[in-house]
């Protein structure tokens, strides 16, 4: 059994990373998995927020997007997020719907 390889992009979140799926001479060129959506992508097409790592693919989602939750997040709970729950529940937990 291998162990899985991961790029750590937080500090305030070491559980978050960047599963890597091949890794490559270039690092940019890295094949990784977004940990937001799960969509394959490589390091250099990461969109980073507020310390959170995205692909163009769900960055731009304007619905439940990674953009769209961390401005939520910060308009709505914004002592929270200031205290860095945002980052230790992981931002799957904070998707509120538009109109919340």
């Amino acid at each position: 059994m291998s162990k899985k390889k991961y790029i750590q992009t937080s500090l305030r979140c070491p559980d978050a990373g960047l599963e890597i799926i091949e890794e490559k001479d270039d690092a940019m060129q890295t094949r990784v998995l977004c940990p937001y959506c799960g969509q394959e992508t490589t390091v250099g097409e990461t969109i980073m927020i507020s310390g959170f790592v995205g692909c163009p693919a769900c960055y731009w989602d304007e619905k439940d997007g990674l953009r769209v939750t961390v401005e939520r997040v910060k308009e709505k709970c914004y002592g929270d997020y200031l205290a860095g729950n945002f980052y230790r529940n992981g931002y799957k937990n904070w998707r509120l719907k538009k109109d919340e």
